[in-house]
């Protein structure tokens, strides 16, 4: 458990933003240097060519600078370090988490282009570290805390791979002898699919996730390839359940709840997922246990694909029958439901190749991001529902004591002897208000 030194406060106001809404995923794009391989092919055969900060153009080389389409992201990453994608992610991240909201990111893209670096980076240096030691980092920071007011928080950690189509625990006992065991994915009628057994550690600070991080990552299915010295063979997701106790206290004479302080509870989910990266079995070269490993890759990001395209149409569709999204197509698409289109606020991180040689690959995920743009989720705070019913019925209250307030200078003006009468009421009604 972390706790913070926190006076009791006042509920703190809640934007309408912040209680619900319909919010349209965020979807930026990273763009990698060249690899010493692509350099070597021909370093001037570019497919990619940057327009703005939130605008690239395919399909270009640097010889025909007008050719090829337009796509315009929230962001377009090129050099900017691991710090500055951070910024631009992953602290709106830890605010929604701070609010009682669900938050998610995920990185798509081809095998090597840079999924594991802007997610994971390197946990033993502090330039390095991608979205997911800084994000858990900044979890911790106790400035966040003391500006919330809150009593305590807690973190717990989950750490799990998706390896042709199996669920694997990176955080479970390991035997050399025998295979790690698959694990069920169940649903809950409130929070959604889950996976039962899998191990939750309560961390106490940053040192006690990097050690959960290392442990998982030592795990995690890797391989070596044409394309790639450690390609991820698996899809993983740390998901961090971050539970707050806030004091809604009685600073104003009689408290929300009728006198007293109360504490409440808001519990928040963090999903972090790398994906396993697309590839085609001629350009990375694999054979046997890798093709099957490739084959399933694949198949699962066919299903997200599915998914992306159903719910980009549910938006725009005109129809009366609602669409069909195949979330039960694979176990990562049925454990991202949520973050695909429920009860959370996400992120696409789509990364590239700039590279004419990944022209293909890298067209496909342009467009798989630009459908995913349409998707919209609709997060909302995860609380105690009578605590927002409360908020709610306060707010009327003093829209009806500003409406009264508003009448009675009225009346006061007009000098009538009903004005008066009506003055006189209108100072009751606000009294017992």
């Amino acid at each position: 458990m972390a706790s913070t030194p926190a006076s009791p406060a006042s509920a703190p106001p809640v934007s309408a933003d912040e209680e619900s809404g319909a919010d349209k995923i965020r979807v930026v794009v990273r763009v990698r240097p060249l690899s010493q391989a692509e350099q070597q092919a021909d370093a001037s055969a570019l497919c990619l060519k940057r327009l703005s900060p939130q605008s690239l153009k395919y399909g270009t080389d640097e010889e025909n600078a007008d050719s090829g389409m337009t796509f315009t992201f929230d962001q377009v990453f090129w050099s900017e370090s691991q710090q500055q994608v951070c910024d631009k992610v992953g602290v709106s991240v830890v605010r929604n988490a701070w609010k009682g909201l669900n938050s998610s990111v995920f990185a798509y893209g081809q095998t090597g282009s840079g999924k594991t670096h802007t997610m994971t980076g390197q946990l033993d240096d502090l330039q390095g570290e991608g979205l997911i030691p800084r994000i858990s980092r900044s979890l911790f920071s106790t400035d966040a805390a003391a500006d919330e007011a809150i009593t305590s928080f807690k973190v717990v950690a989950t750490y799990y791979e998706i390896y042709n189509e199996r669920v694997i625990d990176l955080l479970g006992e390991t035997d050399a002898a025998s295979p790690r065991a698959a694990l069920r994915v169940r649903e809950h009628p409130t929070r959604g699919p889950f996976v039962e057994g899998a191990v939750m550690r309560e961390v106490g600070g940053w040192a006690d996730l990097a050690q959960l991080l290392r442990r998982g990552n030592r795990a995690r299915t890797v391989a070596s390839t044409k394309m790639n010295a450690a390609s991820s063979r698996s899809h993983a997701i740390l998901q961090l359940s971050f539970v707050q106790t806030r004091i809604y206290g009685a600073d104003d004479g009689g408290g929300e709840f009728g006198g007293g302080m109360r504490a409440v509870d808001r519990e928040s989910k963090i999903t972090l997922v790398d994906l396993a990266g697309s590839e085609r079995a001629d350009k990375t070269g694999v054979t046997g246990d890798r093709l099957v490993e490739s084959g399933n890759i694949n198949k699962s990001l066919l299903a997200l694909g599915s998914v992306i395209n159903a719910l980009a149409e549910s938006v725009t569709s005109t129809s009366t029958s609602s669409v069909f999204v195949p979330y039960r197509n694979s176990a990562l698409t049925w454990l991202l439901r949520e973050s695909l289109g429920g009860n959370a606020r996400s992120v696409m991180v789509a990364t590239l190749s700039p590279s004419a040689l990944q022209r293909e690959e890298t067209g496909s995920t342009l467009r798989y991001a630009e459908r995913a743009k349409r998707i919209k989720t609709h997060a909302t705070v995860n609380e105690d529902p009578n605590v927002a019913i409360i908020r709610q019925l306060r707010a009327e209250i003093e829209a009806l004591k500003a409406a009264l307030r508003e009448h009675m200078e009225k009346s006061s003006g007009s000098g009538s002897s009903s004005g008066l009468a009506g003055s006189r009421c209108a100072r009751e009604v606000t009294g017992m208000l």
